[in-house]
């Protein structure tokens, strides 16, 4: 059995950007990577391939500066860059994250109704 210190340890050595990445993983991600497979087959697997690399990098760099600073990339951005870049990158992140609680809401209510529960 793994005591506190060991848990501790081993969350210090795969770091924050890897709860990011594990955080990838939710319903709207796997509905759309089922929808595409149906669809596309493995015509796409190629691309797949190419993004994960920076994927992986991205979400590393977000990690590490995050757990660093304390501070999320729009406050980093504010800080370093004028009002109109910052807007710029905020706009497309707001956005973002408005349409994958959408997706996230609606991949509750399938998944909902395919083990019989109505929304």
């Amino acid at each position: 059995m793994l005591g506190w210190r060991s848990v501790s340890h081993v969350a210090r050595a795969f770091g924050p950007a890897w709860l990011v990445m594990i955080a990838d993983v939710d319903a709207a991600s796997v509905i759309t990577a089922a929808e595409t497979g149906a669809i596309f087959h493995y015509g796409l697997i190629w691309l797949l391939i190419v993004l994960t690399v920076p994927l992986f990098f991205i979400q590393e760099a977000a990690g590490r500066i995050g757990a660093v600073t304390h501070k999320g990339l729009g406050e980093i951005v504010r800080e370093n860059y004028s009002k109109k870049i910052a807007l710029v990158a905020a706009v497309p992140m707001a956005l973002t994250d408005v349409l994958t609680y959408i997706a996230e809401y609606l991949g509750i209510a399938l998944g909902l109704g395919l083990v019989g529960i109505p929304v």
